[in-house]
């Protein structure tokens, strides 16, 4: 019990450090303020955020919003997909939404927000909670 309880007080401590460490060896490897660098970091809060309740011990099931949040996660890939776009020069989106703003913190804030929901959304699917019977050879 001890263990269980430490596990849930200090693991999500555990994987914030991991985390930082890894932000620290991607802007070694690209500029900080890099498109791809922000989305990736984004992404791995964002996992980070989901699974730290789960590794913490504590469990969630579906409360018939998973659908929803799966529409969420796209969409905002979406926006990282056209954001990515713009980055690349490949478009040119003037369109006065704080959600396809220039800031490279939007980037990162959405990319963390899909990773989270998308996530999030497949933690809690519905399970088949049912004791499976086995066939027993005759």
């Amino acid at each position: 019990m001890l263990l269980r309880k430490l596990t849930a007080a200090f693991l999500p401590a555990l994987m914030c450090l991991v985390l930082l460490w890894i932000y620290r060896w991607l802007d070694g490897l690209m500029n900080a303020e890099h498109f791809l660098s922000l989305m990736l970091k984004g992404l791995l809060l964002g996992i980070l955020l989901a699974l730290a309740l789960p590794a913490a011990g504590l469990r969630s099931y579906s409360n018939g919003l998973t659908p929803w949040m799966y529409g969420g996660a796209g969409f905002f890939a979406l926006l990282l997909l056209l954001q990515g776009l713009r980055f690349a020069g490949v478009m040119n989106i003037r369109i006065p939404l704080l959600l396809l703003d220039g800031n490279p913190m939007v980037t990162l804030v959405e990319a963390a927000v899909m990773s989270f929901t998308a996530l999030t959304a497949f933690l809690n699917r519905k399970r088949d909670l049912s004791p499976k019977k086995e066939k027993t050879a005759a």
